[in-house]
């Protein structure tokens, strides 16, 4: 209880700390971030139907809606996804209908969950604290499973978890 106590207030603390001394400057990044990647999207083409995933030794394929699979039927797990690497979305049926302010809220906890991991890392690295795992490359699944939960919801967190916090 009180590691989550302390994550909470170090939350608070980080959250405290990006809002006094970034201001306007976090919402110009994250348009210039942005800008960026629709630059980047709009020099290349893409066919999302050819597209496969590009992770080490992949070879599963895209699929754009929910089912249950039969093991003994399918060779792999396919990747389900709502967008294309251009960011549109493939299925209409499965858009989550998000808001800009909903995304953005998203974008923002994910960027406070890094900020938060690269100080106590830092922490823990100096000997001020005792033990932290980070949550590197993870923060979309946190937010994002974070989002679907009602805030009533109780939540078992864990190490590598404080973004569903």
């Amino acid at each position: 209880m009180a590691t989550l106590n302390g994550i909470k207030k170090m939350y608070g603390i980080c959250s405290h700390v990006i809002r006094q001394t970034t201001g306007l400057r976090a919402a110009k990044l994250i348009q210039q971030r942005a800008f960026r990647v629709n630059g980047a999207l709009r020099q290349q083409s893409f066919d999302s139907s050819e597209e496969k995933p590009q992770f080490p030794g992949a070879s599963a394929e895209f699929i754009d809606h929910l089912e249950f699979i039969q093991p003994n039927v399918i060779s792999g797990i396919p990747v389900y996804r709502v967008m294309d690497r251009a960011g549109k979305i493939i299925n209409p049926s499965e858009d989550p209908q998000l808001s800009k302010e909903q995304v953005l809220n998203f974008y923002q906890k994910m960027t406070l969950l890094n900020t938060m991991d690269r100080i106590l890392y830092e922490s823990q690295r100096q000997g001020r604290i005792s033990f932290y795992m980070t949550n590197y490359g993870e923060e979309g699944t946190h937010i994002g499973s974070a989002a679907a939960l009602d805030p009533r919801d109780l939540v078992f967190g864990q190490y590598r978890e404080a973004g569903v916090l």
